[in-house]
This record gives C-alpha cells, structure tokens and sequence, in this order.
C-alpha cells in the first residue's frame, strides 16, 4: 500500500466527485500539460481512473 500525502488524498476525492465530462476534460488538460513538459505525443499518453501510463 503507498502512502498518500493529505493533498493527494484531497484530489483523489476531488476528483471522484467530477461527472463524467469534467473527468474527460481534465484528464486531456493532464496528457496535454505531461505531453508539453516531457515533449512527447500525448497519443503515447493514456491515463486510467487509477494509474498513468506513458510510452517513451
């Protein structure tokens, strides 16, 4: 089991009270961010409910 910082638990929560369209527009606004910063396609991108996963 990891342990989870207060902030992180606060998003976790957060975000599990989203509807369905906000849930899709922020995981495109975090694969755009992560796409921009580690400069690769944000197709190579895919993020679950749970994990992130990136193909270099």
């Amino acid at each position: 089991m990891t342990n989870l910082s207060q902030d992180e638990i606060e998003l976790i929560l957060l975000y599990r009270r989203l509807t369905n369209f906000e849930k899709v527009c922020t995981k495109q606004n975090i694969k755009r961010y992560i796409a921009y910063n580690m400069k690769i396609p944000a197709k190579n991108i895919h993020i679950d409910a749970d994990r992130l996963f990136i193909k270099f």
